[in-house]
């Protein structure tokens, strides 16, 4: 079951991420972003059919994993779901932010970057979490560093995309950011954290 929460979780993330680079990152950005968020999150999940439903098939032709093969269907609807999810979110933050601003962030806007922040820092919760083992450190570093490349790139010109409070401190004193942009990104991170802890949370305790 853990494998299957793991797809639905990566398929989330990745449709999420997928979607707003799509509308944000550009035509030269987003396949940079797209294919580090991928490699992120199948670093953090390597026994994944990298969140894609047309992979998941051509692994079962291969005879790959025969002993998932009979949940074939099973896998392939738990993608689907987790990117139908991540399509909501992703639809949502972007109607939040509604026509863009050029130059500074609006006050009003600002529920709207604590939003994505929160989602920044969900995304490398989740990776983070899942390539958190003994031993592992450098498959750590590698996949956090990647998805906060991934993230930076995605939602970095809407919000701060560090999804790390002490680095929004110190862009605070440094007189980068307002200290009501530092309260809200960092509530938003921790809360956004949280909700990454319990995703890799829900997909153990499946597997147990």
């Amino acid at each position: 079951m853990k494998e299957y929460a793991n797809e639905g979780a990566g398929a989330l993330l990745l449709t999420l991420l997928a979607v707003l680079g799509q509308t944000w990152a550009g035509e030269s950005a987003f396949p940079m972003a797209y294919g580090a968020a991928l490699a992120a999150l199948m670093l953090a999940a390597p026994t994944s059919a990298g969140f894609n439903p047309a992979l998941a098939l051509a692994e079962y032709l291969v005879g790959e994993r025969e002993r998932l093969s009979s949940f074939l269907p099973y896998r392939i609807a738990t993608q689907f779901a987790g990117a139908a999810v991540g399509a909501m979110l992703a639809t949502f933050t972007v109607r939040c932010f509604g026509v863009p601003v050029a130059g500074a962030q609006l006050l009003d806007d600002l529920f709207c970057a604590s939003f994505l922040a929160g989602i920044g820092a969900l995304a490398m919760a989740f990776v983070y979490l899942n390539t958190s083992t003994a031993g592992a450190e450098p498959l750590r570093a590698a996949a956090t560093g990647t998805m906060a490349f991934a993230a930076t790139s995605v939602i970095g010109s809407r919000t701060v995309a560090a999804c790390n409070p002490a680095v929004y401190l110190g862009l605070t004193l440094s007189g980068t950011l307002a200290w009501d942009t530092f309260w809200a990104a960092t509530v938003a991170t921790f809360i956004g954290a949280a909700a990454g802890a319990s995703l890799f949370l829900l997909a153990r305790e499946r597997a147990e």
